[in-house]
């Protein structure tokens, strides 16, 4: 079943004035198929929230456990071979 879970991302962002290209990590919502893919994450960095402080921190303590994963690359999502939730994988059965 498709989930999705905390990730730090590496995005690069348009080079300065110099030509230099920042790269900044944030931490995204990753969505992800049946074998662990990424096949989507969130545009922006998340913010940590809740509805009560244990719920707040709660958040936090997901977003902490991406710090134990590997970094995703913003442009190289989605990943080889990810399925997106709601497609069926094609089999040609090896007809012929």
């Amino acid at each position: 079943m498709s989930h999705w879970s905390y990730r730090v991302v590496r995005k690069a962002y348009p080079p300065g004035l110099d030509g230099t290209v920042e790269h900044v990590l944030g931490i995204h919502e990753a969505y992800c198929d049946d074998a662990g893919r990424v096949w989507a994450i969130t545009e922006d960095r998340m913010e940590p929230h809740g509805e009560t402080l244990d719920e707040l921190r709660q958040d936090l303590a997901w977003m902490a456990a991406a710090l134990d994963k590997p970094v995703l690359d913003f442009d190289k999502i989605p990943e080889d071979g990810a399925v997106p939730l709601g497609v069926t994988p094609k089999n040609d059965g090896g007809a012929g």
